[in-house]
């Protein structure tokens, strides 16, 4: 109740000062929030008044209707918040260091490296972060908590049902981005994958480019650009080939597509 009477009170001092005030918004929305956990009124009204000042996921919940469900978990769960593309939905939370990703079956916490180990010649590198513990906390309520992580640098990447995408967070070649899915249920990698550049998940497919070797089977080469028939003037051996591959995550099969694109190589 006091924390709503002081959002109250702030609200009523700065909007006269300043109706600009970015945080008025998001003020609204979350005493609204705090409304609705303690049964009184007004929560509506107030989410209407954070939509009217333009803050997004008070248009979004009163569009969608779903101020109901935010206020049983108060958190919002958007698809425009998801940083992996083509993952599961999640609902984020920070703890101290941690980030915690709620799924409907998992909930996923994890921590970089160089606050884990407490190493200061790790905590001193000016880098992202080049690894994560991985909590995995199973919502069935019979699995036992998992942890991986600790002894390798890994990056958390999202789920898909229930296959969770890994990438390696070490240094590595330019052409050369290992990746890993790893099956929740089993608790076991299932796949192991090299991408040249990025990969994308789409209908819980991942698609990637492998790069091509010509002793692993014949194939017929693509007429490359004329940028890269430069390129490869100027850097003889710079011009290789790279095939799309498809690895369907759930059913865990592999398609060699064969088609094959020119890359250049550092």
């Amino acid at each position: 109740m006091e924390a709503i009477d002081d959002l109250n009170t702030a609200i009523e001092i700065n909007v006269v000062q300043d109706e600009e005030e970015l945080w008025v918004g998001p003020a609204y929305f979350y005493m609204g929030i705090a409304k609705g956990r303690l049964s009184f009124n007004g929560v509506r009204d107030d989410w209407k008044m954070a939509a009217s000042l333009g803050f997004y996921h008070a248009k979004k919940a009163i569009r969608e209707n779903g101020y109901a469900s935010l206020l049983l978990i108060g958190e919002i769960k958007d698809n425009d918040i998801n940083k992996f593309p083509g993952t599961d939905s999640y609902t984020l939370s920070n703890e101290g260091e941690s980030k915690i990703y709620n799924y409907d079956s998992y909930q996923i916490t994890t921590t970089d490296l160089r606050y884990v180990t407490g190493f200061e010649e790790i905590k001193g590198r000016n880098q992202d972060n080049l690894g994560d513990q991985i909590k995995i906390f199973y919502k069935d309520g019979k699995s036992i908590e998992l942890e991986i992580g600790n002894n390798e640098e890994i990056l958390f990447r999202g789920l898909v049902h229930d296959y969770m995408i890994i990438i390696d967070g070490g240094m590595s070649t330019p052409e050369v981005n290992p990746f890993r899915i790893f099956d929740l249920k089993n608790r076991k990698y299932v796949f192991y994958g090299n991408t040249y550049n990025d990969y994308k998940i789409v209908n819980s497919k991942i698609e990637f480019y492998e790069i091509a070797v010509s002793s692993s089977g014949k194939f017929t080469k693509p007429k490359c650009s004329s940028e890269l028939d430069e390129l490869e003037k100027q850097y003889p051996g710079s011009i290789g080939y790279i095939e799309k591959l498809i690895y369907d995550i759930v059913t865990q099969k592999l398609e060699r597509t064969g088609v094959y694109e020119c890359a250049y190589f550092q």
